[in-house]
């Protein structure tokens, strides 16, 4: 859903290295700016502490899976946040998506995390991810 009707903001999450995180920041700024042409895209850097109850985002993305990561993975499910992790592992952890990298890479769901929080998706789009139920 979009932030104030228009906008939809994408954090980035690692807790021990900044440099990743702008260069990741960087990188989505550059080939994903305009890549939903209808839409505001807006990238941001956050902390553990930076998520309180007023914050506005769509989507975390958790370069690392640290002592945090539980903590902002519960608050992603009880505000409807999607998440992201970067290492298919990390998906056990309870990150609602990973990327399967194979000759055709393909989104990876974790089904239980979908069913703990209140997100609904697009029944057509569950044609396209392979459904992690383990």
């Amino acid at each position: 859903k979009k932030i104030d009707g228009k906008k939809i903001v994408f954090a980035i999450y690692q807790s021990n290295n900044f440099g990743n995180n702008k260069y990741i920041k960087d990188i989505f700024e550059s080939e994903y700016k305009g890549f939903l042409k209808e839409y505001e895209i807006e990238f941001r850097i956050v902390t553990k502490s930076d998520l309180k109850d007023d914050v506005k985002i769509n989507a975390i993305y958790l370069l690392d899976i640290d002592e945090n990561a539980e903590f902002i993975i519960d608050y992603a499910q009880t505000k409807e946040i999607l998440t992201f992790c970067y290492h298919e592992v990390d998906i056990k952890k309870g990150c609602l998506f990973t990327l399967e990298i194979t000759n055709k890479p393909r989104p990876v769901l974790n089904i239980y995390s979908l069913k703990k929080s209140n997100i609904s998706l697009e029944p057509a789009f569950l044609q396209f991810v392979k459904v992690f139920n383990e």
